[in-house]
């Protein structure tokens, strides 16, 4: 499993990236998977992929 966290404006909290990290790996380590790779896009548009490296 992997995590992909995002936050898009400055209209968002920047902090909201930790609360998704660790809501995923609680969930992943819940289930018993093994948590394989984190991804984060801080800052980014969500309305193109091509503006989402880590997606």
């Amino acid at each position: 499993m992997v995590i992909y966290a995002r936050y898009s404006t400055d209209q968002q909290n920047p902090a909201s990236i930790e609360t998704q990290l660790d809501l995923g790996a609680s969930f992943i380590a819940q289930h018993g998977w093994k948590l394989s790779g984190i991804f984060v896009d801080a800052g980014v548009s969500g309305a193109s992929f091509e503006t989402r490296p880590d997606l």
